[in-house]
């Protein structure tokens, strides 16, 4: 009995080193900086800022109800907070937090087919997922990011789909 349940323990534990992503799959695409930042923000419920890049044939798609072209990649660079001597996130104007130094980098992938290997259970829809440090290596992840993206299904799992509409049609 202490046996199965060493073996259980392990095979979950170790479906949890990269949970909420494959980065095997998912690569972190190279120059992504140089593609359009069109969402800058705090995230929701995390003492967290969020620098969003995606490039221009996503977000004019988006911004015309077409269909996500193949390879299209999101990336999200999460930063950590400034804080104060009490611990406390220091805001800036506007209530924006004060950047105090990069914390990961998220990746969103669509692929209108992935390789078999690759879980079904870590996309959602056609996009994959992954984490990745500051150095550009492969981070663990304790989030279900595909299980949340997937709730988003009528506006394509993302999050941010009308601030690419308000993005693409702010500009002249």
């Amino acid at each position: 009995m202490k046996f199965k349940l060493l073996i259980i323990i392990t095979a979950l534990l170790s479906s949890l080193v990269h949970a909420g992503g494959t980065p095997e799959f998912v690569a972190l695409p190279e120059g992504y900086a140089k593609q359009i930042n069109y969402m800058s923000q705090n995230r929701i419920g995390q003492e967290q800022v969020a620098k969003i890049y995606a490039r221009d044939n996503l977000l004019q798609a988006i911004a015309k109800g077409d269909a996500v072209p193949e390879g299209a990649t999101i990336v999200m660079e999460i930063y950590a907070p400034k804080k104060d001597s009490n611990k406390n996130v220091v805001k800036g104007s506007g209530g924006n937090y004060l950047i105090d130094h990069m914390a990961a980098i998220a990746v969103m992938e669509y692929r209108s087919e992935w390789p078999e290997e690759m879980p079904a259970n870590e996309r959602s829809g056609n996009w994959g997922y992954a984490l990745y440090d500051t150095e550009g290596k492969p981070k663990a992840n304790d989030l279900d990011c595909a299980g949340c993206h997937w709730q988003l299904r009528r506006v394509n799992y993302m999050f941010t789909t009308v601030p690419m509409k308000n993005y693409v049609n702010s500009k002249p």
